[in-house]
């Protein structure tokens, strides 16, 4: 995804130099299908987000010599939290809305 490679490629240089383990999340151009339909009825895509943990291994002189990594695909749980996020602040809208009914009333 545009403005992603930077982040990663700031992270990784960050792991390099500071020659410590890091989790960092981002996201690429797959789409992930939802497990929910779009208004019409048809099938929904949405970005496809990883979580990404780099652990290196460092050598008795200090050198880096490999780099263990673990991807895991996070886009279920990236949507479920933008679909609570959604629903809370349609929860809050309705509760406004009610307040302004009650003081016209």
């Amino acid at each position: 995804m545009p403005g992603e490679p930077e982040h990663v490629n700031t992270q990784l240089d960050k792991m390099i130099k500071g020659k410590k383990s890091i989790t960092l999340q981002t996201r690429v151009r797959r789409p992930w299908k939802t497990p929910e339909e779009d208004v019409h009825g048809g099938e929904e895509y949405t970005e496809t987000h990883l979580l990404l943990a780099l652990h290196p291994d460092v050598d008795d002189t200090g050198a880096i010599t490999t780099v263990m990594s673990c991807i895991t695909d996070i886009s279920g749980l990236k949507w479920s939290e933008s679909q609570l996020r959604r629903r809370m602040d349609q929860a809050i809208e309705m509760k406004r809305q009610q307040e302004r009914f009650i003081d016209v009333s």
